[in-house]
């Protein structure tokens, strides 16, 4: 009941989960899906480089070619394990910088036939445009991030050889998520029951269960992984068969894969001027939305305002006079302490603390000084619909939906220990409450995600 959703709230936690905040605060980002297991495809970099992993065959003579293998880390493997992905495609333009001499810049392109896959070994060959330059190793060597541009090709010439591009085959998983309460008869007895509008009967231990139901799923959307261990199985009650256990991938994992991570320092904290490498990020993979919100623990949060303040006031502690309360007849030009958006280089960053960062009974010991950074927008789909970049999709059909199910197991009612003092003889004496929802988390745009954290 939603009048009681509040109360529950406000007595075991500070504020709402990033489950939460999809759940309740957004509209449109919670939906029914007709299969537990669906597939989708999630975008990736509009712009992509490539990284030198190894050199085969440098260039030695004026106009020659120079051979090289892509580094691991631009290799993408899902949804197969044997099938690799890469991005650069034949007769595309690179630009290689010279390493001793940043004015220096070759443009060369990959040669008709120049790349060649063996597993995860993907051999490169490229040819300067100028026929009197040499790819030396001043212009080609390992560890180098390449840019890639057009085409070189000419009119009505063929179609580029086709190569991974754009998007990322993924399957989402919905999960199963469960919790129960087990009571006797006595003790169903003398607890407080609400009574909501003359029909329905509540009890707080028992509305407990649906704050812990739904911190489990804000602990899988935030640090679910894929499970990839062919030992977990869960047994049938059907025919006793072993089952596969699916679970999800999380937004920390999926940074892990496609995202960025921007550290700051665990004495001096997250600084003002650590947005700029944030912001910077943004703008180098096309981010359009201007609002970034920023999932965190508070001791991230306190940082990050302690540091902000420190920086506006400077060394002397004293504020000018944009910062003085009333300052200016608009009467908005003060500094009040606890924020809750900074704007920095053209982004607008939200800060949210996400309770269970901070609970010792949940995500604490790992997230307290952790942080999520991404834009919540909309994304256009490789089928050309539009949907939220991050949602939460529940498992049903027509004629039900498992968005979040609560069952109520009838038992003895506790007879024996009633009657005769005696103790409850099975679990099936008790009474049982049963909670279940069977949810996925699809997370579009994954590269757009940064992960804070100190070092």
């Amino acid at each position: 009941m939603p009048e009681k959703v509040a109360e529950l709230y406000l007595s075991y936690a500070p504020g709402l989960t990033m489950f939460d905040i999809l759940t309740f605060a957004l509209e449109g980002r919670s939906d029914l899906v007709s299969s537990e297991t669906y597939e989708s495809f999630i975008e990736d970099y509009p712009i992509k480089t490539m990284t030198v992993g190894s050199i085969n065959t440098q260039g030695t003579i004026a106009g020659g070619t120079a051979l090289f293998v892509l580094a691991t880390t631009d290799l993408t493997r899902l949804g197969s394990t044997s099938t690799y992905y890469y991005y650069p495609r034949e007769r595309q333009v690179c630009f290689l910088q010279n390493k001793t001499d940043a004015s220096d810049i070759l443009q060369c392109e990959i040669v008709v036939g120049g790349i060649t896959a063996s597993g995860s070994t993907v051999t490169i060959t490229i040819r300067p445009s100028d026929v009197t330059a040499t790819i030396s190793s001043d212009y080609l060597y390992a560890g180098q991030v390449i840019p890639l541009g057009g085409f070189a090709t000419g009119v009505e010439s063929t179609a580029v050889q086709a190569s991974k591009v754009g998007y990322d085959h993924v399957y989402f998983y919905a999960q199963l998520f469960k919790e129960a309460q087990g009571f006797g008869g006595m003790e169903l007895a003398r607890k407080h029951w609400y009574n909501i509008d003359g029909k329905y009967y509540y009890e707080r231990d028992v509305l407990r269960k649906e704050l812990e139901l739904r911190a489990g799923m804000n602990a899988a959307l935030i640090l679910g992984q894929a499970t990839t261990n062919t030992s977990i199985v869960d047994t049938s009650v059907l025919d006793s068969s072993s089952v596969p256990i699916y679970t999800n991938i999380g937004l920390w994992d999926w940074g892990v894969q496609k995202g960025y991570d921007k550290t700051y320092s665990s004495t001096a904290g997250f600084l003002i001027t650590d947005f700029d490498a944030t912001s910077e990020y943004w703008l180098s993979v096309g981010v359009s939305s201007p609002n970034i919100i920023c999932i965190m623990g508070n001791g991230l949060y306190t940082s990050m305002e302690n540091n902000t303040k420190d920086y506006i006031s400077g060394t002397t502690g004293s504020l000018n006079q944009l910062f003085t309360p009333n300052a200016g007849a608009e009467g908005d030009k003060r500094l009040e302490i606890g924020f809750k958006s900074i704007r920095k280089d053209g982004f607008n960053y939200f800060l949210v603390q996400d309770h269970s960062f901070n609970n010792p009974y949940l995500l604490k010991n790992v997230m307290y000084n952790n942080g999520l950074m991404f834009p919540l927008s909309q994304v256009k789909t490789r089928e050309g619909a539009y949907v939220p970049n991050l949602s939460v999709r529940y498992c049903g059909n027509r004629t039900y939906n498992r968005k979040m199910i609560v069952g109520h197991l009838g038992g003895m009612d506790g007879y024996f220990q009633q009657t005769m003092g005696l103790p409850i003889l099975t679990g099936d004496d008790a009474n049982k409450t049963n909670w279940m929802s069977h949810a996925s988390f699809p997370y579009f745009n994954a590269f757009q995600t940064i992960r804070i954290y100190p070092v």
